[in-house]
């Protein structure tokens, strides 16, 4: 039957050019006359809806994703800044909901004082690598374990996760991300504004004395690398980093300012 043959329509039949021609027909919703109910008003009103997904879903599957290494902000494009900027830059990669990645070129020691008097919780990826290397039992266990308590410390009191890096490059796309305690969507602000990407995580006692959960949660990360290292060695270390928004601290501004 009709009906039959459109629950197992494949979208995948849909090409480029038949997709144009849907799309000229102009097959809407809102082009159903509903005024005078005629004989099969509901059928064309159940067909027009039909073609409006195709066409919707078509476009999405047919139009190429974005090239997310060549806009502003970007690994290939980051945003050079004074340290004295580096406020005002945070703020304007939150703005566009990306994770802030700030490339210290070997001055993070300065960036890390600065951000240690804000409202943060840090977490040390040095500390978190001697935990998972030590020789006792059940080491990385622990060190995931730790990661997911200062992940519920910063959601219960409101405060943005800062992530050191320093000099290491902290698996968390291989070894520590783990979706019920850190899990991979916290590296993209975009996703992990959804309440239900940290809600999972969170148990019942977790909620005790809790002050604030809420979609302004974000992260931030820094490293001790220059340019040229992050993308070779935090490429495979750290989730969507070619959606972070990549701060490039000038050195020579940083002792002067």
């Amino acid at each position: 039957t009709f009906l039959e043959e459109l629950c197992r329509f494949d979208l995948a039949h849909v090409t480029r050019g038949n997709l144009q021609r849907m799309k000229a027909v102009g097959s809407s919703v809102a082009g159903v006359g509903m005024e005078v109910l005629e004989p099969g008003a509901y059928t064309a009103l159940a067909l027009a809806a039909f073609v409006s997904v195709v066409i919707q879903r078509s476009e999405q599957r047919l139009t190429p994703p974005e090239d997310t290494t060549q806009r502003p902000f970007s690994l290939k494009r980051p945003k050079r800044i004074k340290m004295v900027e580096l406020e005002d830059a945070i703020q304007e990669a939150l703005q566009q909901r990306r994770t802030p990645l700030i490339v210290c070129n070997r001055k993070e020691e300065a960036v890390a004082t600065y951000l240690s008097y804000q409202f943060m919780t840090t977490l040390d990826a040095k500390q978190v690598l001697m935990m998972s290397i030590d020789k006792e039992e059940g080491a990385l266990e622990k060190a995931q374990a730790f990661l997911r308590k200062k992940l519920v410390s910063a959601l219960k009191f409101g405060k943005p996760l800062y992530i050191r890096m320093a000099t290491t490059a902290l698996d968390f796309s291989g070894s520590f991300c783990v979706e019920d305690q850190f899990p991979s969507t916290l590296f993209n602000r975009e996703l992990w504004g959804a309440p239900a990407s940290y809600k999972g995580i969170l148990s019942e006692a977790d909620f005790d004395r809790a002050c604030c959960f809420g979609e302004d949660h974000y992260v931030l990360i820094s490293t001790d690398f220059e340019l040229d290292k992050v993308m070779e060695y935090l490429h495979p270390a750290l989730p969507h980093l070619g959606d972070m928004a990549v701060i490039d601290i000038d050195p020579s501004s940083v002792d002067s300012s």
